[in-house]
């Protein structure tokens, strides 16, 4: 199964994950922003839509920040659903969501060698933490994988 996280329904129901085949191995997660309209087409390609609650980020005051989907009621949900592991793949927003909100037990972290000049989007850039209070991961493999690094990790139990 595959999930798609889409909170205001911008992804168009003619986009290759609803029409590669497997729309019905595909779960949207939405929030009440999505248009109906949106979340039927994507129902009608077989694919199964879920509604989520929205969060605010932390350290934002609800009327300046745009909210998110609520991770952690999606967690919930893939459980209920009978899933045991998930793996999240996307961007700095989604890995920076995941570590702060202390959904994230293990870390696949690809480091390419390259460097990146200003206003390049950091990995974790948005985690609100100092050194002292940031999550401590433990790395349990680093790989050589076609040029870039991969590099494993685990969160240490800090308590």
């Amino acid at each position: 199964m595959r999930c798609v996280l889409d909170a205001r329904g911008r992804i168009p129901a003619t986009a290759r994950i609803f029409t590669d085949g497997h729309a019905s191995q595909t779960i949207v997660a939405t929030s009440s922003l999505c248009p109906k309209e949106t979340a039927a087409a994507w129902r009608a390609t077989g694919a199964t839509v879920w509604e989520l609650p929205l969060r605010f980020p932390a350290g934002t005051q609800e009327d300046l920040a745009a909210p998110e989907l609520d991770l952690e009621a999606l967690m919930r949900r893939m459980g209920e659903a009978g899933f045991l592991q998930v793996l999240c793949e996307g961007g700095s927003t989604l890995a920076t969501a995941m570590v702060a909100q202390g959904l994230a037990d293990e870390i696949y972290l690809f480091v390419a060698p390259k460097i990146l000049g200003a206003g390049s989007l950091r990995t974790f850039g948005g985690q609100p933490c100092d050194l002292p209070t940031a999550p401590r991961f433990r790395i349990t493999d680093v790989r050589n994988m076609e040029g870039d690094l991969l590099i494993r990790m685990r969160l240490e139990n800090n308590g």
